[in-house]
């Protein structure tokens, strides 16, 4: 037997997602219908029902008053009046009830107005205190969030000024392991906005460059959780200058890098996904391991960078400068190299004694002589690659295929699309 909602028509059932009340006009106009064919029916005379009181022939009660001469004695004419009352038609019982059930009408349809805009009126004090409740809750995390800052900066502080932090410190000191500790704790706790400050204070105090002896940073910064970090890069601000900083494994996961100085900047096996290295400065730069898919390189210097191993699928290399740099076995899936700048095919041969990187549709210069030989090299080994390489993501060989089947397939539709455009 199927549920009675099931033969509820589209008109009698509530919108999706609210509790208002949908009027359905079809019974009330069918009555409406079956009494006007009544009315016509009973007026033509097709239907004898002279109780409703529009038919010509009405029965009508006559009532007698019989006037008797003022003198019994005498013999004499009496006047005999007769008053017509007409029978109870049902429009004089209408004429009786509809005003009260009038009334009783308009009684229930504003009782019923009122009960909606009181449930209106409820649900909005709802929505108000939500919303006060998330701005106090946001107002109290900012409040913990600034207290945090401070503390940090105040610790940070009397590490320098009165432990000797950078004046005085040695590798292995416990004034740096401390520092260590207190800096990967509170870019934990805080969000992209204040990690920026933390950062800018790292850079500004020389906490995270190479001396100029090359030693290593007084802080060591691997592993460290900078997610979502927006460097002050506008044009209110100067580049930062983050030249030779450390940030071995740091999670940078949509990171902005635009214009900065990084210089021989650590950045092997960094997550750096999504991040924005626009007109950056990355000469001799260390990018081993680190997974730059869909990172934007457009405009950045890149000479003697090292990207071994690197996974550069979908990354922007729009007028980047290229030269020297090591490309070994990085994985180019879905890469547009054809305005990159001094890019050779021997990069992408791979010099002696090294592998060379793992192509897959990938676009190349004008100038190389033969394309066909790079854009889809490796498309048949890369699942594999990919499956050894991040056997956390891809479980087996077919999530891995999936994986190249979808950019693949992305990168066609986009391609598609644009030659549709112009």
């Amino acid at each position: 037997m199927s549920n009675a909602s099931d033969n509820e028509s589209p008109s009698q059932k509530s919108q999706p997602g609210t509790d208002e009340k949908v009027f359905d006009w079809k019974v009330p106009a069918l009555i409406g219908v079956l009494l006007l064919s009544v009315v016509v029916l009973v007026e033509t005379g097709i239907l004898k029902w002279d109780w409703i009181g529009i038919s010509a022939n009405q029965e009508i009660s006559r009532v007698e008053e019989h006037t008797p001469p003022i003198d019994k004695d005498k013999v004499s004419k009496y006047t005999v009046t007769t008053k017509e009352i007409p029978a109870k038609s049902l429009w004089d019982w209408l004429g009786l009830l509809g005003v009260p059930l009038v009334l009783a009408g308009l009684g229930y349809w504003f009782q019923d107005k009122e009960k909606d805009r009181e449930d209106k009126r409820q649900e909005q004090l709802k929505k108000n205190a939500k919303q006060n409740r998330d701005k106090d809750l946001q107002i109290a995390d900012d409040k913990q969030k600034d207290e945090t800052l401070k503390n940090y900066f105040d610790s940070m502080k009397e590490l320098l000024l009165e432990k000797g932090l950078k004046r005085s410190s040695q590798e292995g000191d416990e004034v740096r392991n401390i520092a260590r500790i207190l800096t990967l704790t509170v870019f934990r706790q805080l969000d992209a906005e204040r990690n920026r400050l933390v950062t800018r204070f790292l850079q500004e105090s020389g906490l995270i460059a190479y001396g100029k002896d090359k030693s290593l940073p007084v802080l060591d910064l691997k592993g460290a959780m900078l997610g979502s970090v927006r460097m002050p890069n506008s044009y209110r601000e100067r580049p930062v200058d983050l030249d030779f900083a450390d940030f071995t494994g740091a999670n940078l996961t949509g990171a902005d890098f635009t214009i900065a100085n990084l210089t021989g900047v650590l950045l092997s096996g960094a997550n750096l996904t999504g991040a924005d290295f626009i007109a950056a400065h990355l000469p001799v730069a260390n990018l081993s391991h680190a997974d730059l898919s869909h990172a934007d390189l457009t405009g950045a210097d890149l000479q003697g960078a090292t990207l071994t191993d690197a996974n550069l699928t979908s990354v922007r290399f729009r007028t980047a400068d290229l030269r020297f740099a090591n490309l070994s076995g990085a994985i180019l899936l879905d890469v547009d190299l054809s305005e990159a700048k001094s890019l050779t095919e021997i990069q992408l041969e791979g010099k002696e004694g090294e592998k060379p990187p793992l192509l897959c549709r990938v676009k190349l210069p004008e100038e190389f002589t033969d394309k066909d030989k790079f854009k889809d090299r490796d498309c048949e080994k890369l699942p594999e690659v990919l499956r050894e390489r991040y056997p956390e993501r891809f479980k087996n060989l077919e999530e891995a295929q999936a994986y190249v089947d979808i950019v693949c397939t992305a990168a066609l539709l986009v391609s598609v699309w644009k030659r549709g455009l112009y």
